[in-house]
């Protein structure tokens, strides 16, 4: 089942301030993961099995799965 992806605005407005080059390569992540389910994935303890985290080369997507929604919902994106 492909999931709908949605953005929060911290995570958007990051999306808009970095290279081009490089938001699209993050945004092509979150969207194969939304259609595939498959990606570079891990999690931390703090993260209460609610928060999954998806690695690209140079950013790190923290999001949440709602499958009854059908929604992958990007909160933050960081630079590890």
């Amino acid at each position: 089942m492909r999931l709908r992806v949605d953005w929060s605005p911290q995570a958007g407005a990051t999306l808009l301030r970095i290279h081009y080059l490089v938001a699209s390569d993050v945004g092509a992540a979150v969207h194969r993961f939304a259609a595939t389910g498959e990606g570079n994935l891990y999690s931390y303890d703090e993260d209460a099995g609610i928060k999954i985290r998806l690695a690209t080369e140079t950013y790190h997507a923290v999001m949440t799965v709602n499958r009854e929604e059908g929604v992958v919902r990007v909160w933050h994106l960081y630079r590890p």
